[in-house]
């Protein structure tokens, strides 16, 4: 029995009917045609926002009472992110072969990587990115049908109560990503039996304008210098390098200079890649990477050594240099992440862990941060309740300095929200929380980033809207309409819209295929047709079914679907 299931942005789609009904059950009336756009505007926002929380009630079982969203107005001042900030996202892939009796054999999960590109200037860079999510997916492919393959005949061999199944997973952080490049990181780990699994870790770096991968000698135009301040400072970390193997120094050295020295040639190209050096750009360094085996024991785990921009011997390209500051970071279950966020020059410790509840299908969370750098650490912590469990999280540094936690809860029917807690006092700290998460996107930058929910108004699929930090550091809505997601339709009928440019009537044809662009979800939709042209729908959702020109929308048009 073999499953092969896709995760992305579409991932488990699943409503009860009653959302519809109690969408459109409480989408208002509209305003009067004589009402001025102000007032439009106004009305709609507030409806807008009585329909989504209904959204939020039909489909999150969470007792917690959820912050209504705010939005950005022409009053407020925009938090400058610095250079242009990319909206990157994942999307989770699986394959899974269970035996006659039920029992897993092999299982492989892996992330493919793209970006929203609503000006379409990556073009470049989506097609450099396409070509390393086809080149993945072959090579997980081929890895699944290894681990297949072995897991058959070991399974023979075990018993089934000593044999739960080889499995590869692996995971993609986003290090940076702005109009510059895009920098990030993939780590594997596999198991195949035996007393640990295997870990991997690659990396890759962009331009963001032209879309090709960069070579360390494209960052950097000394790479002595590079590879002597690695070892001078490798110990900076916490452990002794003594435990290192005996020939560290040189296999840094070659991996820096050997691995570099025939760049841009046929046998730079057809080189073993775990033979140069594992890198990517943050926004104030380049980090390198040494995974285990590589220069030290397995337990000494991957090693990791910032080289600032500001070591100017080393000849960094000023083109990949930055110019702001890191205001995101991910924040992993048990891994520590030190972070001075009281500005007294000492690192806090900050950890996220889970708590048993009596309910075995609710989790909690406890937040930990504490002073100091001792190994006992000092320190306050914040509980709460997370649903089914914490997705993701993150600290968003705000504009006032201070810092906030932001985990995303996982709810019933995948549906997610946000819980957070300003952490910069935690004397005072509660978890607030917010409907709207990050489903798949990744926040590179806590002055822009993509929140997500699920929208019924034409169809059942998802949005995303703009969002920044605000100054108490929770989401701020930074536009009141909502993008959708890929969303294709076909008419079935002649249907009629305003055009967005003139105002004029727009009639669009029988059987033209259209994209939906965005949505109020709370009377209107924007389509954009095959020559460009965008034309609003003016939606009636006071009755279910919902109706365009007072027919229903599943008449109108092909490719519509309303979950339940």
């Amino acid at each position: 029995m073999r499953s092969s299931s896709f995760c992305g942005l579409w991932k488990n789609v699943l409503l009860a009917a009653a959302v519809a009904l109690m969408l459109s059950a409480c989408s208002g009336s509209g305003t009067e045609a004589e009402s001025s756009l102000a007032e439009t505007k106004a009305e709609s926002s507030l409806a807008a926002s009585e329909v989504r929380e209904t959204a939020k009630e039909a489909g999150n079982s969470s007792e917690s009472e959820y912050k209504a969203s705010d939005t950005w107005t022409e009053d407020d001042e925009v938090q400058d992110p610095g250079i242009r900030v990319l909206y990157p996202y994942l999307e989770t892939q699986y394959d899974q072969e269970y035996d006659a009796q039920g029992q897993l054999l092999a299982s492989v999960s892996y992330q493919t990587i793209k970006l929203y590109d609503e000006t379409g200037s990556l073009g470049a860079l989506n097609a450099a990115l396409d070509e390393w999510n086809a080149a993945r997916a072959e090579e997980a492919d081929v890895e699944f049908k290894a681990l297949l393959e072995i897991a058959s005949e070991a399974s023979l061999l075990s018993s089934a109560e000593f044999f739960n199944g080889y499995q590869s997973q692996s995971s993609i952080e986003i290090m940076r990503a702005d109009s510059s490049l895009l920098s990030f990181i993939e780590t594997v780990y596999s198991f195949t039996g035996g007393a640990h699994g295997n870990a991997g870790l690659s990396c890759a770096t962009y331009d963001s304008e032209t879309g090709r991968k960069l070579e360390l000698t494209d960052v950097v135009s000394n790479t002595e210098a590079l590879a002597d301040y690695i070892i001078e400072h490798m110990g900076d970390g916490a452990f002794d390098v003594q435990g290192l193997f005996e020939d560290w120094q040189d296999i840094v050295r070659a991996e820096i200079t050997d691995g570099t020295e025939n760049a841009f040639t046929e046998e730079s190209a057809a080189a073993d890649e775990s033979a140069k050096l594992k890198f990517v750009l943050t926004e104030d360094s380049l980090r390198a990477y040494f995974v285990p085996y590589e220069i030290g024991p397995w337990a000494l785990g991957t090693v990791t050594v910032d080289v600032p921009y500001t070591v100017k011997e080393i000849g960094f390209n000023e083109a990949y240099i930055s110019g702001t500051e890191q205001t995101v970071w991910r924040l992993d279950p048990y891994t520590e992440l030190r972070l001075d966020i009281n500005s007294d020059g000492v690192d806090e410790a900050i950890e996220l862990s889970y708590q048993t509840t009596e309910d075995q299908n609710q989790f909690a969370y406890k937040l930990f941060v504490g002073e100091g750098q001792s190994e006992e650490i000092e320190g306050s912590s914040v509980s709460g309740s997370c649903g089914y469990g914490i997705q993701q999280a993150y600290i968003m540094k705000t504009p006032e300095d201070g810092y906030v936690f932001y985990g995303e809860c996982l709810s019933d029917n995948d549906w997610r929200y946000l819980t957070l807690i300003d952490i910069s006092d935690m004397s005072e700290a509660e978890p607030v929380e917010y409907y709207e998460a990050f489903y798949d996107n990744v926040p590179v930058s806590s002055g822009s980033f993509y929140l997500s929910t699920r929208g019924d108004l034409i169809s059942t699929c998802m949005l995303r809207r703009e969002h920044k930090a605000g100054a108490d550091g929770l989401p701020l809505a930074v536009q009141e309409d909502f993008y959708v997601n890929d969303l294709l339709l076909t008419s079935k009928i002649e249907v009629r819209g305003t055009d967005t440019k003139t105002g004029s009537e727009l009639v669009i044809p029988a059987d033209t295929d259209l994209r939906v662009v965005s949505s109020d979800e709370f009377e209107h939709v924007v389509v954009e047709l095959e020559d460009g042209c965008q034309a609003e729908l003016t939606i009636d959702a006071d009755e279910w079914p919902h109706r365009i020109n007072g027919t229903d929308i599943e008449e109108c048009f092909e490719g519509v679907y309303f979950a339940g």
